[in-house]
């Protein structure tokens, strides 16, 4: 057994970097002419501390998947041991999920917590012919995870189900190509919504989860003379402008009709850094999870 004379407090598995694998069968990151290292890799030891992970599945030498941003990170952030070689340790929610088969097949990959295979599907249109858009997100789920969590660590199903078809955040997942067919691995918390009709994707349909907002850019005319309407958790001599003219004013397009305080069509003045983007239809919207980084509502 590896000693590895290193003690960690958080949940996790110990990798060898530089020992992925490489399959004929399943391709990790080699879509739309990306190719780099394997995600790939064996479990060296287990490091489960916590409770909530007490019915990890993860066993020492599995065959695992880990995230694109584990492997990345994997590379710069190595330490090494006795035998010269270099390691890392992977979080447990970076760990995708794992092969029990020697066949690194996807038939034989089992998703862990709250992960999500989605298999992409194009849906620009013109002149009647599916045209292929790299930026959208949305596919049809084919495996879940077994359960999630809620933030007092309670144990709940996945909101996502086998068939859904959802649309991710952008530059959230982990690719992967399977008998050239194009599939992402992500957490059911970048699921953006799930659309309530096949036959038409369009943003209407789609059944928010998660508190997401869309959002597109919004440029007033006169913003100085602007009123602020309403400024929960904010003073009104504290309010920076300035913020406006750094992009940071949104007009919201869509949300969950349920949601009290936001109305579809307001403009909001949002806190810095706290929005991510996704493409519906080939446009591009902002995306705010949830009204907890809405400063203001603004009105001409």
């Amino acid at each position: 057994m590896l000693d590895c004379k290193i003690k960690k407090s958080e949940d996790c598995v110990l990798i060898e970097v530089g020992n992925w694998l490489h399959t004929s069968e399943l391709e990790i990151r080699k879509i739309n002419g990306k190719v780099s290292t394997s995600c790939i890799t064996k479990v060296k030891d287990i490091h489960i501390h916590s409770r909530h992970y007490s019915d990890c599945l993860l066993r020492k030498d599995d065959i695992i998947l880990i995230s694109e941003a584990a492997s990345d990170i994997a590379g710069m952030l190595s330490f090494p041991l006795e035998d010269e070689k270099k390691y890392y340790y992977v979080p447990i929610s970076q760990v995708l999920g794992f092969f029990r088969k020697e066949t690194l097949s996807l038939a034989n990959l089992e998703l862990l917590y709250d992960k999500i295979l989605i298999e992409k599907i194009n849906t620009g249109i013109y002149n009647g012919i599916a045209i292929p858009n790299s930026h959208e997100m949305i596919g049809r789920v084919i495996k879940i995870g077994t359960h999630k969590f809620t933030k007092e660590w309670e144990s709940i199903p996945l909101e996502v189900q086998i068939g859904d078809i959802v649309v991710l955040k952008d530059n959230v997942s982990t690719p992967v190509r399977f008998e050239n067919k194009e599939y992402y691995i992500a957490e059911e918390k970048n699921v953006v919504g799930i659309f309530k009709r096949e036959q038409a994707l369009n943003t209407e349909d789609i059944k928010f989860i998660n508190k997401y907002i869309l959002m597109k850019s919004y440029y007033p005319k006169k913003v100085l003379n602007s009123t602020v309407l309403e400024t929960p958790n904010i003073n009104y001599e504290d309010l920076d402008y300035s913020d406006v003219y750094n992009r940071n004013l949104f007009q919201i397009k869509y949300l969950d009709k349920e949601n009290e305080n936001l109305k579809q069509e307001d403009v909001v003045l949002v806190s810095r850094d706290y929005t991510n983007y996704v493409y519906l239809n080939q446009e591009k919207y902002f995306l705010l999870d949830g009204e907890r980084w809405v400063a203001a509502r603004i009105k001409e």
